[in-house]
């Protein structure tokens, strides 16, 4: 057998075609002989482990390179044929200019390091085998596959994050067996227990290479399968990101970046909330005072006033040699106003990462590349409500993001402008009247034209689900009241607002707008009742706002017939 293995070990180092079945058949024969002794199959399953953690069979392809090929900055244009009937069909192809720079190119390449659709597949295939090989040589070994993990976790992890199915799947599997095979709870104290391990291969990776994106892959998966105590040892690799990001000028390192500010927000919120909820979970312990005890418990303070008078001696004393000492009282309290001052300004580690993530992210809101924008719109969206019990770090964060925030609603792009209201309504929920007269000058025009010039359009187009004009009309109208309540809107602002949002009350609007316009006003009257009530009673008479109008009124004269009855 050990002859058989090393022969098949010779073939898989000649890249023969049959390696996929190479690596089932020493599956089979290490793993799977159930007549062998124990130490002729651990030193096969030993030899096939060696065998598949070598690197050949972690950095395939995954996806052809043909569609790499075609440049994204060349003219382009859409052929259309239809042919209208019973039953409709449609042809389209893409044309593109070619040049000798399309020539050139791809005599640089040779054939044999081209990655076609047969490649591809092949090399899903194999690194599917690859992991489905280390899970079950993982459940063979044991607890004594702890030696491997040191070679091989960041290595699956990295396959974790494929945006592959069946890689996924597979590398799910293997992380999955090799938490069984070392005894531990959950993948999340697999984690735990090794972030050393990765915290080494990380630095590594991102200080050899900082524009891979195979740490910053790693680092996300990390961030969804791990917990707020991996944090510690987190915080290195994210300083690593940190530093490589604000060196980096590429367009495509500065995006992973971004996104793995991104994922380490939201799991910092979703850490924090489960915190939340366990402090919540513990019963408060409130000892009931009995009436029996009462009498008691004045005998106590009888017999502790005796104590007093006694010790009014001591503390007389103790007052004399207190005017003597060579420190003053004042002294004293300046110094412990500084280490007040010391303690205040030390935040909590996650906190204080959070700051440095606002601080690096604002300068890509200005930036002219529409992803950047985005991308770091989403992380301050996310980094805002993390903020809100520090206060001295929320308001000065909210003057720093406001210049640049309101050049982005200034330029007319829908899709920049659907994050930015977001963004908006974020720091009006935590900063409450602090943007109140900033917002009234500089953005509450701008939405105001915005809703009142888009209703005219979605009145004319019949499907508008997928536009996004349409989904930032569906998020203003959705949003709006609670941006009016945290900013405490009132008098003509507020009356404007009110008087637009009834275009939207028409019956020839989509059915989802009317909707979102009556619970508008239905929250709005908890707010502002009677104004509310007026501005769509001016709408009650006309025939294409009358049903909904009516809607509004109802729920107003049930409120107030109930709240009057109690």
């Amino acid at each position: 057998l050990l002859y058989l293995y090393d022969l098949l070990l010779e073939l898989l180092d000649q890249n023969s075609e049959a390696m996929n079945e190479i690596l089932l058949i020493m599956l089979w024969v290490g793993a799977g002989g159930e007549n062998l002794s124990n130490s002729t199959n651990m030193d096969l399953v030993e030899m096939l482990t060696e065998e598949i953690l070598n690197d050949k069979h972690w950095h395939l392809a995954l996806r052809p390179d043909a569609s790499w090929r075609l440049k994204v900055d060349k003219p382009t244009n859409w052929f259309v044929d239809n042919t209208r009937g019973l039953y409709e069909s449609a042809v389209e192809i893409r044309t593109q200019d070619v040049d000798s720079d399309d020539e050139k190119d791809a005599d640089t390449v040779s054939r044999s390091q081209r990655v076609t659709i047969l490649d591809a597949e092949f090399n899903v295939l194999h690194t599917c085998l690859a992991l489905d090989v280390l899970g079950h040589c993982a459940t063979h070994f044991g607890e004594s596959f702890s030696r491997y993990i040191f070679r091989c976790l960041h290595k699956v992890l990295l396959k974790v994050a494929s945006s592959n199915t069946m890689v996924y799947q597979a590398a799910n599997f293997c992380l999955v067996s090799i938490q069984k095979a070392l005894k531990l709870a959950s993948i999340s104290e697999l984690i735990e227990a090794h972030t050393d391990y990765l915290s080494y291969h990380l630095n590594t990776i991102l200080k050899r290479s900082p524009e891979s994106h195979a740490a910053v892959d790693i680092l996300t998966v990390l961030l969804q399968l791990s917990t707020r105590r991996a944090l510690p040892h987190l915080e290195n690799i994210f300083h690593t990101i940190y530093n490589e990001c604000s060196k980096s000028q590429q367009s495509e390192n500065v995006n992973a970046f971004l996104r793995v500010f991104n994922a380490f927000l939201k799991h910092v919120a979703r850490w924090q909330m489960s915190s939340d909820v366990e402090v919540s979970s513990v019963p408060m312990q409130v000892e009931d005072t009995q009436d029996a005890d009462l009498l008691q418990n004045w005998l106590d303070i009888l017999e502790r006033t005796n104590a007093f008078v006694e010790d009014e001696s001591v503390n007389m004393e103790n007052d004399t040699n207190a005017k003597s000492t060579t420190l003053t009282t004042d002294d004293v309290e300046m110094k412990d106003e500084e280490a007040a001052d010391d303690v205040k300004s030390q935040l909590p580690r996650h906190i204080q990462m959070v700051k440095d993530i606002t601080t690096q992210v604002l300068k890509f809101v200005g930036f002219v590349d529409q992803t950047h924008q985005i991308l770091a719109l989403e992380c301050l969206i996310q980094a805002v409500p993390l903020l809100h019990d520090y206060e001295d770090e929320l308001l000065p964060l909210v003057h720093l993001t406001w210049s640049p925030l309101v050049e982005r609603f200034r330029n007319n792009d829908v899709v920049v402008l659907n994050r930015c209201f977001t963004l908006l309504n974020v720091l009006a929920t935590h900063a409450k009247e602090f943007i109140l007269k900033r917002s009234l000058d500089d953005v509450i025009p701008s939405l105001k034209d915005f809703l009142q010039k888009s209703a005219k359009n979605s009145v004319m187009e019949t499907i508008t689900a997928h536009t996004q004009e349409y989904k930032l009309q569906v998020i203003l109208l959705e949003h709006f009241a609670n941006l009016i309540e945290s900013l405490q809107i009132d008098g003509k602002h507020l009356n404007d607002i009110a008087e637009i949002v009834t275009l939207y009350l028409a019956k020839e609007q989509p059915k989802e707008l009317q909707e979102l316009a009556i619970q508008f006003y239905l929250r709005l009257r908890l707010y502002e009742g009677p104004l509310a009530y007026m501005v769509v009673l001016k709408k009650a008479h006309i025939s294409n706002y009358k049903d909904n109008a009516e809607k509004v009124l109802t729920n107003f004269r049930k409120s107030g017939s109930s709240s009057s009855s109690i």
